[in-house]
C-alpha cells in the first residue's frame, strides 16, 4: 500500500483499524517513507502481535494498531506486509496518519 500525503510534513505514526477483522492483521510489516516517492528509508520494520493486542484491548471495536513513523519531510508512506498467516487474508478497515 502506498500514501501520498500531497505535500511533504512530519509524520509521527500510523495507525490500522482493524474493526471486526482483528485476526487479518500483517504479521510483519515495513513502513518506508519518502518525501519524492523516489528515495525511500524503512522506518518501521518488525512484528504486530503486540500492538494489535494492545489494540484489542483499549479499543475492541477498532483494534487500532499504532506503528510509529517520527520523521519529517514525509510526502509518501509504503507499507509491506513482510509476514503473514497463510490461512487469513490482510484487512485494514481504516488507515490514519498521525502529525
Amino acid at each position: 500500500i502506498t500514501v501520498d500525503l500531497e505535500r511533504p510534513q512530519r509524520v509521527n505514526a500510523i495507525v490500522l483499524c482493524l474493526g471486526a477483522y482483528a485476526g487479518q492483521f500483517p504479521r510483519a510489516i515495513q513502513i518506508d517513507a519518502s518525501a519524492d516517492g523516489v528515495t525511500w528509508s524503512p522506518v518501521y520494520t518488525g512484528g504486530t502481535a503486540l500492538q494489535t493486542y494492545d489494540g484489542a484491548l483499549r479499543s475492541p471495536r477498532e483494534v487500532p494498531i499504532t506503528l510509529p513513523v517520527r520523521r519529517d519531510d514525509v510526502r509518501f508512506l509504503r507499507l509491506r506486509q513482510t509476514g503473514y498467516e497463510p490461512r487469513t487474508g490482510w484487512t485494514i478497515v481504516e488507515l490514519r496518519v498521525i502529525g
